[in-house]
């Protein structure tokens, strides 16, 4: 290994605070001890509801580095249909399930400091009968908003979709946010074969407050239906553009890179070797104002891995240049 990243390493450990995760999406000076992730929150299928979708949804934890995931036929989980570990994503397609089967399914995540909780168990209904088969269901903050967008594959004497919120999950008061009753394009398609898409765009909902969409929809006869259910954040307007320092650094293979932009700008973020060479462009587009956290897997632009050493992550955002050191370790 070469002198030079000795040396920079140990000016890295003597002068550089690490931010200690705290678990739960935040961060504190300390040092390369972290805490165990949070406990994730199931999204979709929706406890207790029937679903057509084999798909399994929960929240992404900021500092998780992977999910370990339970599916089971028995509340005790004493044997397992679906028992993954080292998941990247905090989704999972479960595959082929059986129809009028109930299942259990729980998550929990893991990071360099050790697992954290379960999630709380929830059940679902996997049932292909259902009237309305959903591709997707998902909601994602934008600009002070929150967008909740769903895909149907089928639907069957579909009059209609009704949208409700909560901000506790645990113990829900279900509020209605919009539903066909009073906007026109959340209005069924009857009976087709052929996918649909909707979109509702929540300006209500406060910055800072995490919650939960539950999506139904209702038959010509009156019956409802749950579909599923998303959850997400309406992020609060940074004071300040800046480039956090990189969690965990030193890492090995994966680190996240953090930044806030005050307002919107042209932003590239790119990945530096010491000689000044761009191994990495991560981002060239425009942002509006908001958090944003980008995961680099110690590639270049090719696709090969890199060696150990120091590199420049470099923000430029309108006419701001932000640096932050990343010390990639094998």
């Amino acid at each position: 290994m070469p002198k030079w990243f000795y040396f920079a390493f140990l000016v890295f450990l003597s002068g550089i605070n690490v931010l200690a995760d705290t678990g739960y999406g935040n961060s504190g000076t300390g040092s390369l001890t972290s805490l165990p992730p949070a406990q994730p929150v199931l999204s979709t299928p929706a406890n207790h509801s029937g679903t057509a979708l084999s798909v399994l949804d929960w929240n992404d934890l900021d500092h998780a580095s992977s999910y370990i995931l339970q599916v089971s036929l028995a509340s005790n989980f004493d044997s397992y249909v679906v028992n993954e570990s080292g998941l990247n994503e905090s989704t999972y397609d479960a595959g082929e399930l059986v129809t009028s089967n109930n299942y259990y399914w729980r998550v929990c995540a893991v990071n360099v400091a050790g697992t954290g909780a379960y999630s709380d168990t929830w059940d679902f209904t996997f049932d292909t009968s259902l009237p309305v088969e959903l591709i997707s269901f998902s909601a994602t903050r934008e600009q002070g908003s929150i967008v909740v967008s769903w895909r149907t594959e089928t639907e069957s004497n579909n009059l209609g979709f009704i949208l409700e919120r909560t901000r506790n999950i645990t113990n829900p008061d279900w509020q209605v946010v919009v539903s066909y009753e009073t906007h026109s394009e959340l209005a069924g398609r009857g009976t087709i074969d052929s996918p649909k898409e909707y979109t509702f765009r929540d300006t209500s909902a406060q910055p800072g407050t995490t919650w939960f969409y539950r999506l139904s929809d209702v038959s010509y006869s009156g019956d409802l239906h749950v579909c599923g259910t998303v959850c997400s954040t309406v992020a609060e307007i940074p004071e300040t553009t800046e480039l956090l320092p990189l969690y965990p650094n030193p890492f090995n293979p994966q680190t996240h890179i953090r930044y806030t932009l005050a307002e919107q700008a042209q932003v590239e973020l790119s990945v530096y070797d010491i000689n000044g060479r761009k191994v990495r462009e991560l981002s060239n587009c425009t942002q509006s104002a908001s958090s944003y956290n980008v995961q680099w897997d110690s590639k270049d632009d090719a696709g090969n891995s890199l060696p150990s050493g120091m590199y420049l992550v470099i923000l430029k955002a309108n006419n701001q240049m932000l640096t932050q050191k990343a010390f990639l370790i094998k």
